[in-house]
């Protein structure tokens, strides 16, 4: 994400609704550059109407959450059985996998758990289009992941 990007996802109007959430993946937890310094200043300085969510996979420490003491942080962890689930699907049994989803919507919302099964599709297919992940900006153990996956699958019923 560049600077121009984010300011143009927080400072132009919509004509679908009064506000806008814009959602940041990883961002916080990723490398110190100089393109995310000039970011988090843009971030701390500027004065913007939308609602601007950081969505961080792991936690973050005291010193980041220091930078931003006038957020208010939430921490989710999601169960580990969501992630078995989602890496199963074309691995496991259908049974297996049904029995796993019912543990699993014990546990979590059903439009989140399908939320991340499109997600995790998402994946799957620029794994396939990027021919193995290795040009995708991701880390390298989770391309290995998506593409053990799809060997299980295939390509022609990942991309229906």
């Amino acid at each position: 994400m560049s600077l121009n990007e984010l300011i143009i996802s927080l400072e132009t109007q919509s004509i679908f609704a009064s506000k806008k959430l814009v959602i940041v993946e990883n961002f916080l937890s990723s490398k110190l550059s100089p393109d995310k310094k000039r970011i988090i200043d843009y971030i701390l300085k500027a004065q913007f109407e939308s609602d601007l969510l950081f969505w961080e996979a792991k936690e973050l420490d005291k010193l980041t959450l220091v930078k931003f003491s006038k957020a208010k942080i939430i921490s989710v962890s999601l169960p580990k059985l969501l992630f078995r689930f989602l890496e199963s699907v074309g691995v496991l049994q259908p049974r297996d996998l049904i029995l796993m989803l019912h543990q699993l919507l014990q546990q979590q919302e059903i439009n989140f758990i399908f939320a991340m099964i499109v997600r995790q599709w998402h994946f799957l297919t620029l794994v396939i289009s990027s021919k193995g992940g290795d040009n995708l900006n991701i880390p390298s153990w989770q391309a290995s992941k998506y593409s053990h996956q799809t060997r299980f699958l295939g390509r022609d019923k990942i991309l229906l």
